[in-house]
Order: structure tokens, then C-alpha cells, then sequence
């Protein structure tokens, strides 16, 4: 069945987020549409959206509904809104992981899920595919086919330097096709410094527009649309890290995006346009992104809502959750961590609990004790440390939602040492674990050897 023109069309949601329609099916990718993501770190900007309004278009449509999801968090997989459509029948597409722990919880909630294989094409209809590649630290990429248009999709994916590029020209080469439209992320979107540390979230954001010409340069997209950024940090401990952000102004202002910024289009929520002809895209697109760029930048300068820390420590409640976390990491580590610490390639942590001004040692092997030493390497609240011991997904989370300081003697070293000692929780979390032996060895082997030049990254 080939689809009437007016019914192929792209409905731009939230964020990272929008919808594919034509008249047998509905694409939704990554929808993030109300509430707060990474533990209450970032908050939406547009609040217009919301899980109803989403669930009540899917429900009149009456088509079959598709949910693709590029990575587990939650900016992009919002389990608020599947909660919210429990009831619809429709299939969850996601990447083939190692540990499959996305997919089994999805699984767990009654829903339907696709793994994704590697480069290999999903028919969504006659008119709409999608095919979903890995990418480095949990990510994935979408190349969409609809009728005759492209789309590629690389969301929160870091392809910073030729030789990403050019694996990822390898992947989408072998289909001969000509992107029309790049879908990519445009601003920062993870801890960068404390708060005297400006420079180098203006290093960040610029590196962000320098992706931009990179991928202009690389993949020639005849449009690209920036998402993926219409955040902000939305906490009192993380606020700061508003204020080097990129704006849909500032993309189009910079002079790293001046050769190519006819072809940077913004787009609002609910913001939709025809798939039905090439000739007419363009026009549609600038006409949408001239009033969303207004609409973003107000948005962006407007005063935001700042959620407090509660102040409340409860040692015995922290001390039993990090037992469970040492226990945990150790025994699905194959006791590699108590190894290591012995061997000191990983340190015991001094973290500065704000809450009460009190300073606690975390050790593998000795667990977690208040010292009266003075120098500490992290600072952050009990909730967000306790937070951490508590979920497999703790540190990633806390990463991104930039909830904590690094002592700013030696920030670097400190927020290595940090990052350091609970690399094991990341491994476990990506699959590398005893429920794949084999994988964790070599994820191990490749760790300490083939990249022992920048083994800084891990175990400096």
C-alpha cells in the first residue's frame, strides 16, 4: 500500500522526541514528555507536552504504534510515558544489548520488544524502516527510511573525530543514500566544572558547534534540525550549568555553523510538516524554524524552577546502602574491585556529605567510615550519594545531572579518582559482568592492555 502524500509527515514533540506518521502506522522516537529526568538534575524547558496529549493522538489515529528508544536514559526513555500507554498495544524497538536489561524490564512490564540487530532494516510499513546501529558508552543511531526521504537520527551519539566518521559513513554507506534530514544533539548535557570553572563549559559548548560543522562536513544532510538540548538543569546544586548552554540563536550566530546555517532548522513542540514532497520541504522548514527560534529563545531566557536538596542524612540508612553496593559490585565483579583496591590501582574515595559538612571514606575493603580528615575528593548531598549505592545506573545518572563538586584542588584528578572507583558499577550496567564472563574478561583485558596509553581515563 502506498501511503497518500498528506499522510507522511514528521509532528516534532519535545527534546529528543517526535513522530512519524503515515496512514498504517505511527514511529514515535525517544518521547520524554512531562516531569523531571536524571534524578531530578534536568527539567524540560517547553513544559506544553505532556504523556496525555501524546496517548490521546495515538488512541484516535487507531494505527499501529511503534516506540523506538535510542539509550535507557531518561531523557530519552521515560517510563512515565510508558506507564501511561500500559494499555495500548503497540512494539518497543531497541538496540541488542549484552546485559539485555532495557529490553527484560520492558519485557517484565508486559510490553512487546524488539531487539534490533545491528544494521539490520525493520519494515514499520510499506512506506516507513528503521535501521539501528550501537554506538560507543550505550548509545544508538537510527537511519529512517520514509517513502522517499532519509533520516538520520544520531541523538546523544559522539562521533567527534574522523575516524568516527568514518565508521559511521562505513555503516550507512552500503545503502547509497542521500540524507535529507539529520536529527542531532546541540548542546552540553553532562557535568562540566564546578562553578569557577566557566571556561570550560565554553570549551563544551563550542565543541558542540564544532560537532556540527564536523557532521555538516562529513555527512552532507541536505537540513539538519538540532534537538536534543531543550533542557536545563533544573536543581540548586546544578544551576550553574546553565549558563554557557547553546541556544537555537547562538547555533545559527557562531561562525563555525555560518557556511551551512540556511540548512540549520529549529523546531517546537507540535511543530509538524508533509513528507509528501522534496520540493516543498525546505519552505515548510524555514517557515517553522523562523517562529521556533523565537519561541526557544524566550523559553531560554525566561526564569526557571529551582527544585531545593532536602536536608536529610541518615548514616545508617547510607551505611547499609553501600554495603549493599560494595557486595553487589564485588560479587558481580569476580571481587576485581577489592583486588584492585589491595593492588592500589583503585583508591578509597573521601566524600564531603553537604548535608551536615561531614567527610566519609568509601573503601572496597573497609567499607564506608566517617574520618576526620579534612581533604576530600567529591562533595555532594546524602540523597544523591545514597542514590548512587542504591542503583546499578547511579553513577551515570549522577554524571549527567552534574549533582556534585570535585574538590578544586586537583578537580580533574579528583573527578577521575571519583569516576574511578565506581567504574565497576558502569561495567555491570553495560553487561561486563559474572553473567558474561566472557565479555567481562576481555572488556577487562582490553582495559588494562590495548589502551594503555589512555588508561588515564579509567585508572588515573
Amino acid at each position: 500500500m502506498i501511503t497518500d502524500a498528506k499522510y507522511l509527515k514528521i509532528i516534532f514533540l519535545n527534546h529528543a522526541s517526535f513522530l512519524i506518521e503515515s496512514n498504517e502506522s505511527i514511529l514515535i522516537l525517544d518521547p520524554w514528555l512531562e516531569g523531571n529526568a536524571f534524578f531530578n538534575g534536568w527539567s524540560l524547558i517547553d513544559k506544553s507536552t505532556s504523556n496525555k496529549k501524546l496517548k490521546d493522538l495515538i488512541k484516535e489515529k487507531k494505527k499501529k504504534v511503534f516506540i523506538w528508544y535510542s539509550h535507557e536514559h531518561s531523557d530519552h526513555l521515560s517510563f512515565s510515558f510508558l506507564k501511561s500507554i500500559k494499555k495500548i498495544n503497540l512494539s518497543i524497538l531497541f538496540q541488542n544489548t549484552i546485559d539485555k536489561r532495557v529490553s527484560s524490564a520492558l519485557k517484565e512490564n508486559k510490553f512487546h520488544v524488539e531487539d534490533l540487530k545491528n544494521g539490520v532494516k525493520k519494515k514499520i510499513d510499506e512506506n516507513i524502516s528503521i535501521t539501528t546501529w550501537s554506538w560507543k558508552d550505550g548509545d544508538s543511531f537510527c537511519l529512517i527510511k520514509v517513502k522517499d526521504f532519509i533520516i538520520l537520527n544520531l541523538n546523544d551519539c559522539n562521533f567527534q573525530n574522523y575516524k568516527d566518521f568514518e565508521l559511521l559513513l562505513k555503516k550507512i554507506r552500503k545503502y547509497k543514500l542521500k540524507i535529507d534530514i539529520l536529527f542531532t544533539q546541540f548542546g552540553y548535557a553532562n557535568w562540566i566544572g564546578n562553578e569557577t570553572d566557566s571556561k570550560l563549559r565554553i570549551k563544551a559548548s563550542e565543541e558542540k558547534l564544532n560537532r556540527l560543522k564536523m557532521q555538516n562536513l562529513f555527512i552532507k544532510p541536505k537540513y539538519i534540525i538540532p534537538f536534543a538540548s531543550f533542557i536545563h538543569f533544573c536543581h540548586q546544586e546544578n544551576m550553574y550549568m546553565n549558563d554557557y548552554q547553546n541556544t537555537p540563536l547562538k547555533v545559527l550566530n557562531s561562525e563555525k555553523t555560518f557556511e551551512f546555517r540556511e540548512n540549520i532548522l529549529f523546531l517546537k513542540p507540535y511543530d509538524s510538516f508533509s513528507l509528501g514532497s522534496k520540493i516543498n520541504l525546505g519552505n515548510d522548514l524555514k517557515n517553522l524554524s523562523s517562529k521556533s527560534v523565537i519561541h526557544w529563545e524566550n523559553l531560554f531566557k525566561k526564569e526557571f524552577n529551582i527544585i531545593k536538596t532536602s536536608k536529610n542524612f541518615e548514616f545508617n540508612k547510607l551505611k547499609k546502602s553501600f554495603i549493599y553496593y560494595k557486595t553487589w559490585a564485588n560479587k558481580m565483579s569476580f571481587y576485581l574491585p577489592i583486588l584492585l583496591e589491595y593492588f592500589k590501582f583503585i583508591k578509597p574515595i573521601k566524600v564531603l556529605i553537604t548535608d551536615n559538612n561531614q567527610i566519609f571514606e568509601l573503601s572496597y575493603i573497609n567499607g564506608l567510615k566517617k574520618t576526620d580528615n579534612k581533604i576530600w575528593n567529591i562533595s555532594l548531598s546524602f540523597e544523591v550519594l545514597n542514590y548512587i549505592f542504591e542503583n546499578e545506573y547511579g553513577l551515570n545518572t549522577t554524571q549527567v545531572n552534574a549533582r556534585f563538586r570535585s574538590n578544586n584542588i586537583s578537580p580533574n584528578k579528583n573527578k577521575r579518582l571519583f569516576y574511578r572507583f565506581f567504574l565497576f558499577q558502569e561495567l555491570i550496567k553495560n553487561g561486563y559482568n559474572i553473567s558474561n564472563p566472557v565479555q567481562y574478561c576481555l572488556k577487562i583485558t582490553f582495559l588494562f592492555f590495548t589502551k594503555l596509553k589512555r588508561i588515564s581515563k579509567f585508572f588515573n
